[in-house]
């Protein structure tokens, strides 16, 4: 008991500075400086939250160079508290004695620096620490188990932390009554002799009986069935009592959207009664639900969307939700001032989605769901494709712990591709129009997935300490009734951690790999892999040096008039016979006469780092990141000095919506090696199938002899060394990058 009452108090002196709000100068000198020496157990930092009287500082890395200049507006000014001052060096003391350090001493002194401002020091003596020699729980044979003693908190060799000893106390109680121990009681001994540097801790364990769930009331609830409420439980009346089976229960009746308030608890009895009767309370919300909004970004213009929610479609809480969206909304007139990522053409064009997602949240088990979709879109991926589709998401989804999801899936959909036409001729081999009408015309893509993720952040939109994960397979082929074939595996892993004050650490890893099999429609294209399934990189969530999807494999076009075209004081790039023979170099061209083209690749290698920092106390953010990234197609090997390397730093608002984000990144010059795509030339000959020869008119109105343009395109043998200047690539958008 006097532990815990110690406890208390220094939790209470040490909230003290936090809660106390910071009063006007009213004449007292500005704290300019707070040293620490002596301490080598604890960082600076960390004792700096521990007292009152603080330094002024910089509101945040961003103002630095306004605090340079003497701007008022950035710095934080902080006064002398004379009252407060002796009671620091007390605070200091109480924290290193709550942590093991009974012999620390502390001494301050004051240092005017004229009439207005004054430093202060600490000096520590933070003395031998007391360390924990032994570890004992004393409980009746069969209850001190593995997974009751298991990763304690406490560990010997430690110093003495009253914090640690109450946080082990409390997880042995917690394992306890998740065992069924409802009524467990774990009481604390510390043996420290006097003048004594080591303490054995001894944790004695009152199991009592073991409890059962009891009669289970159910209030609250008005559209949901008791029914639903109880099979959402995941235990009845006579099972074991536990406090896991409480909180999972407590979740499981939280993910039916309907449900607004939910709390599941016991209802009071005799002391140590072993039937404990249980309370269900629920809350619901409206059952039907509508939302629009609107929003602009760089990669997709102007967008909008609806979507119609019925959260207890026929009852048992099955959810039904139909939404709609529209995307590239001005993107060719804006392309050039606003919407720099979009495309233009047909890949400028209103991109569309039209879904009905329904699901039942119950399926043997109030861990497991089932999802069906049925959608119609049109999306298009900026100078790669544009496709048009219809299909079906189906998903059976079991939750395996808290927002730790597994799913195996089913998504076939019949689509339509439209496509630059070197894509088709460098993807698939497709360079003649008949085989490029085979792969641009209704196609399936039916593939069996299975993935499984966790979220374990703070926040789902601006998390600021945690971690998520998500690890996807794919197979699609004949048998899951798709026309191509393909395996993938796709890995990513985010991590968040505060770095003092409210300012974050982020970082971000993504790989994945693809491997293509054979396209049943066209034998001749070998191994592919659907454009859709390709990996592409760059973009306001990935290398942000690029722009969307310019990062890796991509081919260079240019007409087969310019390689023959000639000027007044310069020879043709290429001969004809050259251009028959798609052997031509044209390396003497400018590189302004080639258009590159992104390709998408099967492998691709991301990683990012932020630093997020407050600019002002509720608002903004700023952001200092570095992008780091690849995409290798099948016929390059793996070159991690390939990879792409752009800093860059940013800004976030924070709006009703979410943060708004505005990122500014550099891409150094770099020098790439590309195949070049042109159109066909033959011979032209007389025959039946060609009654009339016309003749190749170049752009200079030559006539080139005996020569005709194919509507067939062509892979150079020759690759041409391409270089790309360095520059900076803005983008804005909505949400973190990760």
């Amino acid at each position: 008991m006097k532990a815990l009452f110690r406890t208390a108090f220094v939790a209470a002196v040490l909230a003290y500075p936090i809660a106390g709000q910071e009063e006007e100068a009213r004449g007292r000198p500005e704290v300019v400086d707070v040293v620490f020496s002596g301490n080598e157990s604890f960082p600076v930092d960390t004792l700096k939250r521990a007292i009152v009287n603080r330094a002024t500082e910089c509101g945040t890395m961003f103002l630095a160079p306004f605090c340079k200049l003497g701007f008022d507006f950035a710095a934080d000014r902080r006064y002398f508290r004379a009252d407060e001052f002796a009671r620091d060096a007390v605070r200091l003391r109480l924290y290193y004695w709550q942590h093991g350090y009974r012999e620390a001493q502390v001494d301050t002194a004051s240092v005017p620096l004229g009439p207005e401002a004054i430093s202060l020091a600490f000096t520590i003596d933070e003395g031998r620490p007391v360390l924990v020699d032994s570890i004992a729980v004393l409980a009746a044979e069969g209850i001190a188990t593995a997974s009751l003693l298991a990763d304690l908190p406490l560990r010997v060799g430690q110093p003495l932390s009253g914090l640690v000893v109450e946080a082990t106390r409390d997880t042995l109680e917690n394992r306890l009554r998740d065992e069924g121990f409802a009524h467990a009681l774990v009481l604390l001994r510390t043996d420290l002799p006097r003048d004594a540097y080591s303490a054995s801790v001894t944790f004695d364990v009152d199991p009592g009986p073991r409890a059962r769930f009891g009669p289970i009331e159910i209030v609250g609830n008005t559209e949901l069935s008791e029914r639903v409420v109880r099979r959402m439980l995941d235990f009845s009346e006579g099972d074991l009592y536990g406090t896991a089976k409480i909180l999972e229960a407590q979740q499981n009746l939280f993910g039916l959207e309907i449900v607004q308030y939910a709390n599941v608890d016991t209802l009071p009895t005799a002391e140590l009664d072993t039937i404990l009767p249980m309370r269900v309370e629920v809350s619901e919300t409206y059952e039907y639900r509508v939302r629009a909004g609107a929003g602009w970004s760089t990669a997709d213009c102007l967008t909008t969307e609806a979507r119609w929610v019925a959260r207890n479609f026929f009852g048992g809480a099955r959810r039904l939700q139909v939404r709609g969206r529209v995307a590239n909304v001005l993107s060719e007139s804006l392309h050039d001032s606003m919407c720099a990522d979009a495309g233009v053409g047909a890949y400028g064009r209103l991109n569309w989605l039209v879904a009905a997602d329904f699901t039942q949240p119950w399926i043997f088990s109030p861990r497991n769901s089932l999802t069906l979709g049925l959608y119609g879109e049109r999306t298009s991926l900026p100078d790669v494709f544009v496709r048009e589709a219809v299909g079906m998401n189906l998903a059976l989804v079991r939750s395996l712990a808290r927002n730790t999801p597994f799913s195996l899936s089913y998504r076939p959909q019949l689509s339509r591709l439209s496509a630059a036409e070197v894509f088709f001729c460098t993807s698939f081999l497709a360079c003649a129009p008949s085989d490029i009408n085979v792969v641009q015309g209704a196609n399936w893509l039916a593939p069996v997935g299975a993935s499984i993720s966790t979220d374990r952040t703070d926040n789902l939109l601006d998390p600021r300490s945690g971690y998520r994960g998500a690890f996807d397979l794919e197979h699609a082929s004949g048998w899951t009734g798709s026309n191509y074939a393909h395996n993938r595996v796709l890995a990513e892993l985010s991590g968040y951690h505060g770095v003092g004050g409210n300012s974050v650490a982020a970082f971000r890893l993504r790989a994945g790999w693809v491997g293509g099999g054979a396209f049943e429609l066209l034998p001749g294209a070998g191994d592919v892999v659907h454009p859709l399934k390709r990996f592409y990189a760059g973009g306001s969530n990935s290398v942000r040096g690029f722009a969307q999807n310019r990062l890796g494999p991509k081919v260079l076009t240019v007409s087969a008039e310019r390689l023959l075209q000639t000027g007044a004081d310069t020879l043709p790039a290429c001969s004809f016979v050259d251009v028959v023979a798609l052997a031509c170099d044209p390396a003497t061209l400018e590189q302004g006469a080639f258009t590159p083209q992104p390709t998408g690749g099967t492998r691709v290698l991301e990683a990012s780092f932020e630093y997020r920092f407050p600019i002002t106390p509720d608002a903004f953010e700023g952001v200092g990141f570095v992008d780091v990234g690849q995409v290798w197609d099948r016929d390059e090997s793996v070159d991690l000095s390939a990879l792409a390397w752009t800093p860059g730093v940013g800004v976030r608002y924070y709006s009703p919506i979410g943060p708004i984000r505005l990122d500014l990144a550099y891409r150094p010059a770099r020098t790439e090696h590309l195949r070049i795509v042109t159109s066909q030339v033959a011979p032209c000959e007389v025959s039946p199938r060609r009654p009339q020869c016309t003749p190749f008119v170049l752009a200079s109105d030559e006539v080139g002899p005996g020569f005709v343009l194919l509507s067939e395109l062509g892979l150079l043998g020759p690759t041409m060394r391409f270089e790309t200047e360095s520059s900076f690539q803005l983008h804005f958008s909505i949400g973190q990058a990760f």
